[in-house]
């Protein structure tokens, strides 16, 4: 893995956040796209083993941003799925410059309840995600080739797929940053409020039948701090946006 960072940190409105698709600047070494199908082809066949498919549909990579007058800009470009798991498997991938990495991108979240508590995602073995417990959220992919979808949408859709919340049931949504994972996805970090109690949520995430979701976990601050402080690196960057939200007065 490599070292995460953050990229930009600092509240922004979804309103003032804007998406620009431009071709890839990804810098590509011969040897490693000759082995991209062999390598997809071993995590086809790991998937099949678990019970999954492995679906190689279109994604969004993270080029850069610019932010001016309280406006963000998000460059994307599209990038196949095979390309952006299969290239992690080529030998001191790792080692290769920010350029070279497959930087896709995806949405997550603090999702804050009506009783002050965070809710994350409790994951199946049948997840692709190798964390057991994860912030809710998903991956900032291609469903219509001549549609792109806010990351605020995206976001939205995935509380309501992953942790049952409506729309009409979010109070608010706030943009915290971008950071580099470990594994060198980039991740859109929100904070979002609902009006459900925590205890609501538990008891619907029983009726939940995504097949990714086993229920969700609740924390309160402290525990989060806890849990975030004691997981991976990546999720100790994690730190650095909730300090922000609570800087801001965004939760209590």
């Amino acid at each position: 893995m490599t070292t995460p960072q953050i990229l930009f940190k600092g509240r922004v409105a979804p309103e003032n956040i804007k998406q620009l698709i431009i071709p890839s600047q990804r810098v590509t070494k011969e040897d490693i796209e000759s082995k991209i199908d062999e390598m997809w082809a071993k995590i086809e066949n790991g998937a099949k083993q678990k019970g999954c498919v492995a679906y190689n549909g279109l994604s969004y990579r993270f080029e850069g941003f610019s932010y001016e007058d309280e406006v963000l800009t998000i460059k994307l470009s599209t990038l196949e799925y095979k390309v952006k798991v299969g290239i992690r498997d080529y030998p001191n991938y790792y080692d290769l410059s920010f350029e070279h990495f497959q930087r896709g991108s995806f949405v997550s979240t603090f999702l804050v309840t009506s009783d002050n508590k965070f809710v994350m995602a409790r994951l199946t073995n049948r997840s692709m995600n190798h964390n057991k417990i994860d912030s809710i959220g998903g991956v900032n992919e291609i469903k219509e080739v001549d549609e792109m979808v806010s990351i605020k949408d995206l976001l939205t859709e995935e509380i309501r797929e992953e942790a049952l919340v409506s729309e009409d049931e979010l109070l608010s949504m706030d943009f915290l940053g971008i950071y580099m994972t470990g594994l060198t996805n980039i991740g859109f970090h929100f904070i979002t409020r609902c009006s459900i109690s925590s205890s609501e949520l538990v008891s619907r995430s029983n009726a939940n039948n995504d097949f990714e979701i086993e229920g969700i976990e609740v924390f309160d601050e402290s525990e989060l701090r806890e849990f975030l402080s004691i997981h991976s690196p990546t999720k100790k960057l994690l730190l650095e946006f909730l300090d922000l939200a609570k800087s801001e007065k965004l939760f209590t």
